[in-house]
């Protein structure tokens, strides 16, 4: 493997570093184009380290073009995160394209901000891309940083604070300055209480939750990677990551002509795209046997079909039977079977008496819960153990009898509450989970806002969650959580009325549930 370095200079003259390895023989060659903001500075063992990253697609006959991002690792400029991707990449492609060992054919691949990158140009890519491979990776910035409307706690100042102007943050670590400085208000005082100083690029990532396109030259750039996509991608996420929903959206936004030549799978998996060590739950099968990059990227260049996805289909893994399935898209249930939340914190087939559950929701004191779909950095991801039901006063667990026959969930699930706030606003966040004898794991979770209420007057809301397949088999329970808080997963909602990025204080208060007005509805 021949390995070739350069320092590419982009439009305003600062210089990118980029390593070209280049398999055995005479080119030209194809190309994959990988950039990163994750790489150190250039020495031995770190490029060591994206050669053997490399390497399937180098001993495949591509050409591997791995370059970092501007003001990262071996690259000059200052790193803006979501800033000045696709000048950067529209560049190097052009570069890329005047190269002697260049066939005409590039293919995109990446995960997480390796996928954004891409996405940022891929609406307006030049002929010469052929084809993406995209992971874990949301293009519209209201689902990426929102669930719900809820801003996501663990992705925007946690990931900000490990690559951006890390050197000056105020209490030194990410993690010290997350814990000292994330949970108070308002929220917008956030960047400079971490930083002491303004962060624009976090600022406009606050904002994207009411105009997905307001992130002018930032995370705007990727709103129409996919409704303007011009060639054949794979999708890749996991029942249990934080842009399982934008994804989902991606593949049906994908254009008629190229979703038929387009793949999505969705795995037992988190950020990762791996089952974990420290999840218990049984996943039999659920790792895929090779390269699904790789595998697709094949298919893309020699135009064999693909081993571990197919062209116009959804794959997912069917939890609980630890089967692989295939459709147009992820599954939706044939009908509708509905569980009443009861006074007695139990879910049953029938509605209950009238009756309701009271307590005091503290944002100075809120709940904590382990693992979910929107974790990511601050704790373990994904499929966690769950403490006990009713583990605080302010977490209300409802619990199904023990399961007579399986039954499969497939889709999205919703959560119907019937609720009165002691408050001018507020939220309230729903964690569905599976539980058989030894532990209890969150199969998926949502949240909803109520941004305006007299107090004590009667609401309704409607928590959608994420799609999921999950067979629940005889002799296990389903159990459901509604809190006002997860708050690690979410800013915790002040429970005042007005803009909740400007709220500067925060208001205890009572909440109640309102029976036989709450239930859980899934598609089965």
């Amino acid at each position: 493997m021949k390995t070739l370095e350069y320092m590419l200079p982009m439009e305003d003259e600062v210089r990118l570093y980029t390593l070209v390895f280049l398999p055995e023989g005479d080119g030209p060659h194809s190309a994959v184009f990988i950039r990163t903001p994750y790489d150190p500075k250039p020495t031995k063992e770190s490029i060591d380290g994206a050669r053997a990253s490399c390497r399937g697609y180098v001993e495949n006959g591509f050409a591997a073009v791995w370059q970092h991002c501007r003001g990262r690792g071996g690259s000059e400029g200052e790193f803006v995160p979501f800033k000045g991707e696709r000048a950067d990449g529209l560049k190097t492609l052009s570069w890329l394209e005047k190269q002697p060992f260049f066939d005409g054919r590039v293919y995109l691949v990446g995960g997480s901000y390796l996928a954004y990158v891409h996405m940022s140009y891929l609406a307006v890519a030049p002929a010469c891309v052929k084809g993406a491979a995209l992971s874990v990776m949301g293009a519209d910035g209201s689902r990426a940083f929102f669930k719900d409307g809820q801003f996501k706690a663990d992705l925007g100042p946690m990931w900000y604070m490990g690559v951006y102007r890390h050197h000056l943050l105020t209490h030194g670590t990410e993690r010290a300055t997350y814990d000292a400085e994330f949970r108070k208000y308002p929220l917008s005082g956030f960047p400079k209480r971490a930083w002491g100083q303004e962060v624009p690029s976090l600022t406009a990532a606050m904002a994207l939750r009411d105009d997905p396109l307001s992130d002018v030259g930032g995370y705007s750039e990727a709103y129409y990677a996919m409704k303007s996509c011009p060639v054949p991608v794979l999708l890749l996420d996991g029942w249990s990551e934080m842009y399982l929903n934008d994804m989902t959206h991606m593949w049906q936004d994908l254009p008629e002509e190229i979703r038929a030549q387009s793949a999505f799978i969705v795995g037992p998996w988190s950020h990762g795209g791996h089952v974990q060590e420290n999840w218990t739950w049984p996943f039999p099968g659920g790792e895929l046997e090779g390269d699904p990059n790789l595998d697709w990227i094949l298919h893309l260049r020699d135009g064999r079909p693909p081993r571990l996805s197919a062209p116009g289909m959804a794959k997912y893994y069917h939890v609980g039977t630890g089967r692989w399935e295939t459709g147009p898209d992820l599954p939706q249930g044939e009908r509708e079977k509905v569980f009443h939340m009861t006074a007695g914190r139990a879910l049953a087939e029938s509605a209950p008496e009238e009756g309701e559950i009271r307590w005091i929701s503290d944002p100075e004191d809120p709940p904590f819960f382990s693992g979910g779909p929107d974790t990511f950095i601050t704790q373990p991801a994904g499929f966690a153990p769950q403490p006990e039901p009713n583990f605080r006063d302010d977490v209300i667990s409802f619990v199904t009898e023990p399961f007579r026959q399986d039954a499969a969930i497939r889709g999205r699930a919703r959560v119907r509450l019937q609720v009165s706030c002691g408050c001018e606003a507020a939220a309230f966040v729903a964690r569905l989970c599976c539980a058989d004898e030894k532990q209890t794991v969150v199969m998926q979770a949502g949240a909803a806002e109520i941004p305006e209420a007299a107090p004590g007057e009667k609401q309704e809301i409607a928590i959608t969650l994420d799609p999921v397949c999950w067979t629940v088999r005889a002799g296990e329970r389903l159990r459901l959580d509604i809190s006002c808080a997860d708050a690690m997963s979410y800013f915790v909602h002040p429970q005042v009325r007005g803009d909740w990025r400007e709220t500067a204080y925060c208001k205890r208060a009572e909440m109640a549930l309102l029976f036989p007005g709450c239930r859980l509805e899934l598609p089965v």
